[in-house]
């Protein structure tokens, strides 16, 4: 179902997207281990008060939880939403778009085939993003003098990968119903901005993406919600399968 020949294709044609999305996350992660001591110095002499103090305060006395909610809880989710949707846009609708989508179905390979392999080597490509970002931010704090441990900081990869494929879900799925990857796009950041919506209300929250990105769950008891990440994949899974589904049976 896999074609090495494709496999190698689409590494040279999304690579600089993957490396580029690398690259902006692990610089942020290095900034955040290394503005620690900055922000909490800077907090401790401003003349905050109310909720805010509080908030800032008991956020900046814990290293762990300072890094949690800047890196699972805000940025990664955010910047790796913006890398599935360029990633996934120009899976089908680039090839329909450049007209080189009809040669690439002449191919020996079934068109099953070709849809997974590009589906799977973008997956594939998030998910190492997104895990070697993690990785170096939890590197960077032991170099910047706040070791945390591994297991216990790097088990957010889960749900923020999880959460990342349903995203890239939701831009595959309208790379495959449009054939200019633009509009792909645009249709993407649209649904990407409505999967928010359950997060504004409290008996909606859970059902959030987002929200499950951010295993906030964890942070808080200590135990990762498996549950939360199985309904993630079993969405992720859901949106792969109608878009090859659609692709399958539709005319190059």
């Amino acid at each position: 179902m896999i074609s090495l020949g494709l496999v190698w294709k689409e590494v040279r044609e999304t690579r600089w997207k993957h490396v580029v999305g690398f690259l902006v996350l692990a610089a942020l992660g290095v900034l955040l281990a290394g503005m620690y001591r900055y922000l909490r110095d800077l907090v401790g002499d401003l003349p905050l008060t109310g909720e805010l103090a509080r908030m800032l305060e008991a956020q900046l006395a814990n290293y762990f939880l300072y890094l949690w909610a800047n890196w699972y809880g805000k940025n990664l989710y955010q910047l790796t939403s913006i890398l599935a949707i360029v990633v996934g846009m120009g899976l089908v609708a680039a090839e329909a778009g450049n007209g080189t989508l009809g040669f690439l179905l002449t191919r020996p390979v079934s068109r099953a085939a070709v849809f997974t392999t590009k589906y799977l080597t973008g997956a594939a490509g998030l998910a190492l993003t997104v895990a070697g970002a993690s990785v170096v931010t939890w590197l960077a704090s032991g170099a910047f003098g706040h070791p945390i441990p591994a297991g216990r900081f790097l088990v957010g990869i889960i749900p923020a990968i999880a959460g990342t494929l349903v995203i890239y879900g939701v831009a595959v799925l309208c790379s495959t119903l449009s054939g200019d990857q633009v509009r792909a796009g645009a249709a993407a950041a649209v649904l990407a901005a409505l999967l928010s919506v359950p997060s504004w209300f409290g008996r909606t929250r859970a059902f959030s993406v987002y929200r499950q990105m951010q295993a906030l769950y964890y942070l808080s008891t200590g135990t990762l919600r498996l549950d939360a990440v199985a309904g993630l994949a079993l969405a992720a899974a859901a949106l792969a399968l109608v878009a090859g589904f659609i692709f399958v049976r539709k005319e190059a």
